[in-house]
């Protein structure tokens, strides 16, 4: 899972895993998020629905095992990481390596339970994680989400608010007014939307507007 632009999350289960009953573990999200306790722990966080890990998927056990084809495997006695890791941190080169991860799916897809979770997906879903990525300080992933779901809901007032937030801190209040109005197309104001407009226009300099 690739958690923002550069936090890559492994997910592993024991060796068995198919002998009891959970052969795709993906699917076992969606299959244990009823529980109360799960659900109320992950929605302190934002995650409010499978959709919101599912979404952040960028391998399943068969592109992993594409990806890692003849490299070095890391072990307690080969720990090259260790060394590396603090030098690589903080180049540049995150963004590059998350869009390197993120492609991994594009040939079928990944697991059933992620191309699912996918095809379904609302405008409420895009909005909801996009929430959930602005707490976490990914704007820039925020920002997509909040523009598609703007699509198809452009009188949303969440999906407003995580909008306005979003172009504020990105400096992309102009851009955002674009979209807005193109979402908006022919539909009639309402008080939502000139609230947000509002606040862009305020914040493109166009104080008078």
């Amino acid at each position: 899972m690739l958690v923002g632009e550069h936090d890559l999350l492994l997910v592993g289960t024991v060796p068995d895993a198919a002998a009891v009953g959970d052969a795709d573990p993906w699917a076992g999200v969606v299959a244990h998020w009823t529980r109360a306790d799960a659900a109320a722990d992950l929605a302190r966080y934002g995650a409010r629905t499978p959709f919101a890990l599912l979404s952040l998927v960028v391998a399943g056990p068969v592109e992993l095992a594409a990806y890692s084809q003849g490299r070095t495997l890391l072990d307690d006695d080969r720990m090259p990481l260790e060394f590396s890791a603090p030098r690589e941190i903080h180049r540049q080169s995150g963004a590059t390596n998350g869009a390197t991860l993120r492609a991994l799916l594009a040939a079928d897809g990944g697991p059933a339970a992620v191309r699912t979770a996918l095809a379904s997906a609302m405008a409420a879903d895009w909005r909801d994680r996009g929430l959930m990525l602005s707490r976490a300080d990914v704007h820039t992933r925020a920002w997509d989400d909040f523009v598609r779901a703007l699509a198809t809901t452009p009188d949303d007032d969440a999906t407003l608010d995580g909008l306005v937030r979003a172009a504020l801190l990105l400096k992309r209040a102009s851009e955002a007014l674009a979209e807005l109005d193109q979402a908006a197309g022919a539909r009639p104001p309402t008080a939502a939307r000139l609230v947000a407009r509002s606040k862009l226009l305020a914040a493109s300099g166009n104080r008078g507007d």
